[in-house]
């Protein structure tokens, strides 16, 4: 997999050098990203089941049945979330995120879902600013691809 740092190290070798301060200074922010994206990733493993519960009590009805299979069904997608937040990309969510067969209204509980964590319910991740853009992002990105 080509990392965001490949094409400053290509362009070094390619010329004979050393990285320069300017290359340095490339490299940090994709790192920085990264670190971002692994505080988010933690978080996630850390509050799951509380957003889970959250979500649940908030957005679906209180008489629904088979809330474990909701329960199940919400903390797999999160999971596919943190997965994308791991390796920076979106490749988990696009191999095992979207369901060929999956209805136009199971997707829109699930964008539903996702906008809600976005909006609100990541607020109790108590994530660093960075670290919650990052979050943001892949949830955006999980929303516009449930549309």
């Amino acid at each position: 997999m080509k990392s965001a740092l490949t094409p400053i190290l290509a362009l070094a070798e390619v010329a004979g050098r050393f990285l320069d301060e300017t290359d340095l200074a490339a490299a940090k922010v994709p790192l920085e990203r990264a670190e971002a994206r692994l505080e988010a990733a933690e978080k996630l493993a850390i509050y799951h089941e509380d957003l889970v519960r959250d979500v649940i009590e908030t957005l679906l009805p209180r008489s629904a049945a088979g809330t474990a299979d909701i329960d199940r069904a919400i903390d797999r997608d999160l999971c596919l979330i943190q997965y994308c937040l791991v390796v920076g990309n979106t490749s988990p969510f696009d191999e095992w995120g979207r369901s060929p067969n999956r209805t136009a209204a199971v997707a829109g509980v699930k964008a539903d879902i996702f906008k809600y964590i976005r909006d609100r319910g990541s607020a109790g991740l108590k994530l660093s600013p960075s670290a919650a853009t990052e979050l943001k992002f892949y949830l955006n990105y999980a929303i516009n691809a449930l549309k």
